[in-house]
């Protein structure tokens, strides 16, 4: 057998090596896209963040609990409930004052829209 043949034959037996590490590698850690927003939220308060940080505790507590019976989910219901309207309301009061501020100005008004909108926001990256 040559060199020629030989080399043909180690670059067959690599390139399949290759492919077989490949789907291997793609079956059991796929690449995955996720979105990185980049999204400054200003809306969010200290207080705001301390209701965000209690909503978290209970769902903690009521999931090692695990028991439907039990308080800590009515618990976490109702301070997620408080969360989503202070998050709300933040955000539209937020929303007022500065179109309040830029109402005689498109540009800075059309910027806020456009920034709250979200749809400009984040790009995508792949994550290994």
């Amino acid at each position: 057998m040559g060199f020629n043949q030989l080399r043909a034959k180690s670059k067959c037996y690599g390139d399949a090596l290759k492919t077989m590490f490949m789907e291997t590698v793609d079956k059991h850690a796929p690449l995955k896209t996720k979105q990185i927003s980049k999204m400054h939220s200003p809306w969010i308060t200290h207080n705001l963040m301390g209701k965000i940080y209690k909503q978290n505790y209970l769902k903690k507590k009521a999931i090692i609990e695990n028991n439907a019976a039990t308080c800590s989910w009515e618990q976490y219901k109702k301070a997620q409930n408080e969360t989503n309207n202070a998050i709300k309301s933040g955000k539209r009061q937020y929303t007022l004052h500065n179109v309040e501020l830029n109402k005689k100005n498109s540009s800075k008004t059309w910027k806020l829209i456009n920034k709250l909108s979200s749809h400009k926001s984040g790009t995508n990256h792949n994550i290994i």
